[in-house]
């Protein structure tokens, strides 16, 4: 696997023993942006089926989650969020949206973390704690991502 951080220069020349069999070079690359290709924050104004909440109630519309699993943009502080869930521990906090991409629609997906709870196959809402907060996603036993938010912004902290 190559690591490309730009386009403008990079450069690599590869072989096997002495033999050189490849030069690549990535100037006229486009770049995607270092998002995660597997989920991504719903839009703003999308309701949140059973939550009765929209994206925008949550999350500032500049929210997205990198490459890395880092959540980066601002969740807002909610107080008495009953639609989430029954338990009074878990009705207030920052709750992040999540979809994941329609490849794993049907699948089995297990979340591992405190406070998830399920709008559909691709959708949740997680409760983030914390900043050390954090949230494994796999599909037939296998990690696909692991969400953090060392980098997010919590309204009010």
């Amino acid at each position: 696997m190559l690591r490309l951080s730009d386009n403008e220069g990079t450069k690599y020349s590869i072989s096997c023993g002495d033999i050189e069999i490849a030069n690549l070079e990535f100037s006229e690359a486009t770049l995607k942006e270092n998002v995660l290709e597997d989920a991504s924050v719903m839009p703003q104004e999308y309701s949140i089926g059973t939550f009765e909440k929209t994206v925008s109630e949550l999350v500032s519309a500049d929210t997205k989650i990198e490459a890395d699993g880092s959540v980066v943009g601002t969740l807002h502080h909610i107080e008495g969020f009953e639609k989430f869930s029954t338990s009074v521990d878990e009705q207030s906090g920052y709750y992040f949206p999540i979809r994941l991409d329609n490849k794993y629609n049907q699948k089995i997906i297990t979340v591992t973390g405190k406070n998830v709870h399920k709008a559909n196959d691709i959708e949740w809402v997680l409760l983030v704690k914390d900043k050390e907060s954090t949230f494994k996603f796999e599909v037939d036993d296998s990690v696909i991502f692991t969400l953090n938010f060392k980098k997010a912004t919590l309204d009010g902290e």
